[in-house]
């Protein structure tokens, strides 16, 4: 990665070792740091892209640019920060890594805490929002009327059922408690394809978040 600075009279270069096959970056809004990774979801992305667990973190300083390369969650998607640009939240298939940038500015390669977001391993999210002040994560699935808001301090992981309007059980493996249609079952009407959420946004605020449903 290149680090370029610009004046009125010159412009100068720091080339940086990032992570391999880095195809995509993000720059914390108090401009101290830069997170560097491998977006599998890019079509600059391929098999031998890299490790999908790895990404660069740039500290950025005019005394000196520093690079620090650290594993997350596996196959980073997207990367949002705090307001105060203290914190970055790297969105994974399994999760929200948490770069504390203090922490790896003092000890270098240290290892983030990765909060789950409360889905099975063949459950990957198609859409995560994180609120501004770095609390929550909102998240949803493709062909389903569910999304969960996780706690990122505490874990606490709440799943809504936007079509009911009720908070719903998951069990371990991150199956919602529901009834199935059995082999008997199998002459009898079957109940109508339920609504989805196709799209979930939060407000710049983060004090609510609009969904759209087909049906509604």
């Amino acid at each position: 990665a290149t680090v370029i600075r610009a004046d009125s009279t010159e412009i100068r270069t720091n080339n940086l070792p990032v992570v391999e096959g880095a195809n995509a970056i993000a720059v914390a809004p108090d401009k101290q740091h830069a997170v560097v990774y491998v977006n599998y979801s890019l079509p600059s992305a391929s098999s031998r892209s890299g490790n999908f667990q790895r990404l660069t973190v740039i500290r950025l300083s005019e005394a000196g640019d520093e690079a620090v390369n650290l594993r997350v969650g596996f196959r980073p998607s997207d990367v949002a920060f705090s307001e105060d640009g203290a914190t970055g939240f790297v969105v994974t298939e399994n999760g929200v890594s948490i770069l504390d940038f203090a922490e790896i500015d003092d000890s270098g390669e240290v290892v983030p805490r990765t909060v789950e977001l409360g889905y099975t391993p063949d459950e990957i999210p198609s859409d995560v929002s994180l609120t501004r002040d770095g609390r929550y994560a909102l998240a949803r699935l493709e062909h389903a009327s569910l999304v969960n808001l996780v706690d990122l301090q505490s874990g606490e992981i709440r799943a809504l059922d936007l079509v009911s309007g009720e908070i719903v059980d998951r069990d371990a493996d991150g199956d919602s408690n529901s009834d199935s249609v059995g082999d008997a079952d199998a002459g009898a009407d079957q109940p109508p394809v339920p609504d989805v959420v196709t799209d979930i946004d939060l407000a710049p605020n983060g004090e609510f978040a609009v969904a759209v449903l087909r049906g509604q």
